[in-house]
């Protein structure tokens, strides 16, 4: 992945006019010469004829001459000269190259034999074949959800430095300090450095667009779970159909499908000529929610600390666990003292086997707290389990409290906002036909998001 630059031509807008800065091959090459004289622009030639997309020629005379920058890349056996002509008129830049393969030692060209017919993309992509760059790699960018083809114009980040960059202690490399630049030279580094597998870009890639494939998905079936008729709307335009005397009072909690079909038959009869009977109600209906959500509201504050205390018992477990572990393994790492001793070996040293009456009460009390230390980690390793599948038991049901809460709150929202409505109508046959106006739509919005198809779930495929 190399090649080197053999020299610099420019042509003149004048004809005849070309000026060739040669460079000695395989050696350090140091232009000297007076200021303003264009050595700061060989820099910029060389970059703006490897398919650059600005003019990086600054202003001067530089720009005032020349009509045509040219430079000679050599490699072992291959040769190559590109040329690109200065932007003409307003442009920005000009986007065709000359692109000529050369045998090795040849001479820059004349002016009147280059033809640019190369689109600067093209020759991008032929100088990147030029110096050794696989096209079929692709590293993910830094910060996007997109890939990379390293090309010749990454390479520059690391073999070019301007006179400003040298000298600037925050800049490590080629036009660092340009916008979106830092990310780009991030994702490219590895694959420069040899350090990227062709395939684990690829890889990487597809594992990013199955996860968004996968949020996608879970995305769509919970628009789908949404239209399942066990909504609290459901349930509160119940209510309403009672208090308005369309139904007699139910008992107990009715199951979603049941709330349903009720509903449903209540439409239907209505619609074929059924006739509107007041049934008796008692009690407050939104009292009664009320209450309820008062009641889930203490049982998941309840979950809720449940939750925390058995995370508190974990993590003192935990903590005790570690240092029992750390303290047992420094009475058990050299093998000092054997739990298997009889009662008779309590006078012998346990490491040089040698007869220590004293030794006897702190021998027999270093085992017996081992032999504890031993039982209580036991203890804890059977614990932590059960506390473990006790957290997950809470958190489950803090999540079915939630669910309760949110339906018990659009009930409280759709009970609320009926009665406000019909509140305003005094007589009991408008309120009841304002309800059943709200029944029937709703029961034939049911139908219609049931004839949608639904979302295929294809959450374990995309796992």
């Amino acid at each position: 992945m190399t090649f080197q630059i053999k020299s610099v031509t420019i042509y003149g807008k004048k004809p005849g006019q070309m000026r060739t800065v040669s460079f000695q091959l395989g050696a350090l090459n140091i232009v000297t010469g007076d200021s303003r004289r264009g050595k700061s622009a060989l820099l910029t030639i060389i970059d703006y004829c490897l398919a650059s997309s600005d003019y990086p020629v600054k202003a001067g005379k530089v720009r005032t001459y020349v009509s045509t920058y040219g430079i000679t890349l050599t490699k072992p056996g291959e040769q190559l000269f590109v040329a690109r002509q200065a932007p003409k008129d307003n442009a920005k830049t000009s986007t065709t190259m000359c692109v000529l393969t050369q045998a090795p030692g040849s001479l820059p060209p004349a002016l009147e034999d280059l033809r640019f017919t190369t689109p600067e993309d093209t020759a991008k992509a032929y100088l990147s074949d030029f110096c050794g760059i696989d096209n079929t790699v692709r590293v993910p960018a830094v910060g996007k959800n997109t890939l990379i083809a390293p090309s010749v114009r990454h390479a520059l980040f690391f073999c070019l430095q301007a006179q400003n960059e040298v000298a600037n202690p925050d800049v490590l490399f080629h036009s660092q300090g340009e916008e979106w630049r830092p990310n780009t030279i991030r994702g490219v580094v590895p694959y420069f450095l040899g350090a990227v597998d062709p395939e684990q870009a690829l890889l990487h890639n597809k594992l990013r667009n199955l996860r968004r494939d996968l949020a996608d998905n879970e995305a769509k079936l919970a628009v789908s779970a949404d239209r399942t008729p066990a909504s609290g709307q459901a349930q509160a335009l119940l209510i309403e159909a009672i208090e308005a005397g369309l139904l007699p009072p139910q008992t107990g909690a009715q199951p979603a499908d049941d709330v349903l079909q009720i509903l449903r038959r209540l439409r239907n009869d209505l619609a074929h000529g059924g006739t509107l009977r007041p049934h008796a109600t008692d009690g407050d209906p939104l009292a009664t929610l009320h209450a309820r959500r008062a009641d889930l509201r203490r049982d998941f504050a309840l979950a809720r600390a449940r939750i925390a205390d058995l995370k508190g018992a974990l993590a003192e477990n935990d903590e005790f666990s570690n240092q029992a572990i750390e303290q047992r393994a420094r009475l058990t790492s050299l093998g000092l003292l054997r739990q298997d001793t009889d009662a008779r070996d309590v006078h012998h040293c346990p490491v040089c086997n040698s007869t220590i009456p004293s030794a006897n009460d702190t021998i027999a009390g270093l085992t017996r707290d081992l032999a504890l230390l031993d039982g209580d980690l036991g203890v804890i390793r059977n614990d932590t389990p059960a506390i473990r599948r006790l957290i997950a038991d809470q958190e489950d049901r803090l999540q079915e409290l939630r669910s309760d809460l949110a339906r018990n709150q659009e009930q409280v929202q759709e009970l609320t906002s009926s009665l406000r409505t019909t509140q305003q109508e005094p007589d009991d046959l408008r309120r009841a036909a304002i309800v059943q106006g709200r029944i029937s739509f709703y029961v034939d919005t049911i139908a219609q998001q049931a004839s949608v198809p639904r979302a295929l779930d294809r959450r374990g495929e995309l796992r």
